[in-house]
């Protein structure tokens, strides 16, 4: 993302603060995601529960500034059409790179809570000493639901922006170059709604 703001430096100061305090509560909430996460996969080491958070906070922080704002819709704030596409381009790139680490973060809390629920159901009922554990599982399942369906819509929004781009220029290495960059986002994009489709199916598990 330092390429996206190092792009935007001559945004007139109301849109950068928007930008900038955008992002600055997506990193809190993605720190907040992130620290749950780590802390599943762990089973609360204090070591994955810090490194979760911190990946949380970059990944928030990405969701966060394509909710409040996207370089593909800001062309006439670049010097230059070449300066714009460039700056699409980065914008792009980070956003797949976001969108990876976090299905591959969700792939780890999904396996480990495969692995719990099964703890403590018996015959697809939950044991009644394990209650409490089916109670702190589905709040987990919950967050994590939330905060993936949240960030996929986020980041749908940047990957539509610049395949509005790439329909109206068509022609040009950067135009090529951007149309596979939200080829590739738009994959990482379905690997999520599988991530998603997946905590769902884990939630039924445990009912109501």
């Amino acid at each position: 993302m330092a390429l996206v703001l190092a792009g935007c430096a001559n945004i007139h100061n109301d849109r950068t603060r928007t930008k900038v305090e955008g992002t600055a509560a997506g990193a809190a909430a993605g720190g907040i995601l992130g620290g749950v996460i780590g802390g599943v996969v762990s089973g609360g080491s204090p070591t994955y529960i810090a490194q979760g958070a911190i990946i949380g906070a970059q990944i928030g922080g990405h969701a966060g500034y394509a909710y409040g704002t996207s370089v593909a819709n800001k062309k006439a704030q670049y010097a230059s059409q070449e300066a714009w596409l460039d700056a699409c381009i980065a914008e792009a790139k980070t956003t797949t790179e976001k969108s990876r680490d976090y299905s591959r973060l969700a792939r780890q809390i999904i396996a480990r809570q495969q692995r719990e629920i099964a703890a403590v159901l018996k015959n697809g009922e939950i044991r009644p000493e394990s209650r409490a554990r089916a109670t702190a599982i589905r709040g987990q399942l919950d967050t994590s639901i939330t905060n993936l369906s949240a960030a996929i819509q986020a980041w749908d929004i940047v990957l539509q922006a610049h395949r509005k781009v790439v329909q109206r220029y068509r022609k040009g290495s950067r135009v090529v170059t951007l149309g596979e960059q939200a080829d590739e986002l738009s994959q990482r994009q379905d690997d999520l709604r599988l991530d998603l489709d997946s905590f769902t199916a884990l939630r039924k598990n445990l009912g109501p």
